[in-house]
């Protein structure tokens, strides 16, 4: 996964990614300048149809 976010290119949506990644609702609390401007961040927990994880 690590490739992954490497390959984003945007470090600072990194530690949001890896919050959801680990299960956890993540919205920021303030808009986030990032490179692709300013943005407001909600990141979700991807769970499987029997709400198992990934």
């Amino acid at each position: 996964m690590d490739k992954v976010l490497e390959s984003m290119k945007q470090d600072e949506m990194i530690p949001y990614i890896e919050r959801a990644l680990a299960g956890e609702t993540v919205y920021s609390n303030d808009i986030v300048d990032t490179t692709w401007g300013p943005i407001f961040t909600a990141c979700y927990p991807i769970t499987a149809t029997d709400g198992s994880g990934g």
